[in-house]
């Protein structure tokens, strides 16, 4: 099984259904940016097509709105996904975090109960 982008993972620390979420995860980020990029492309045809093809002020006007809405359904459309990435990426330190404690805290309780330097001489 390819890991791909959690190999800094222990094995141990994560199961198959913890593996399958955070690819889902991802997939639903790179969806959601799909969708409003999507939508902003449609909202900018619409008012093209709304200026070119009618006379009416009223229609030449709604066709500018929709071109400006564009850009905004864009910009919140990264933001969103920018958000997203972080608030992920934010997970994904907390548990390397964890794990570090919880390997340093393994290495404190062997180091204490392990074997003294010198064994005392039988005679």
């Amino acid at each position: 099984m390819n890991y791909g982008s959690y190999f800094h993972f222990e094995k141990e620390s994560l199961i198959l259904r913890d593996y399958l979420a955070a690819d889902r995860t991802a997939l639903s980020i790179d969806r959601t940016i799909l969708s409003y990029i999507r939508t902003a492309l449609t909202t900018f045809v619409a008012g093209i097509s709304l200026i070119k093809f009618f006379d009416s002020f009223f229609l030449h006007l709604t066709g500018w709105l929709l071109i400006g809405a564009t850009f905004l359904v864009v910009s919140i459309g990264f933001k969103r996904v920018w958000e997203m990435k972080k608030f992920v990426s934010q997970l994904k330190d907390a548990d390397e975090k964890k794990l570090n404690e919880e390997a340093s805290q393994e290495k404190l309780v062997l180091n204490t109960h392990s074997a003294p330097a010198t064994l005392p001489s039988v005679k």
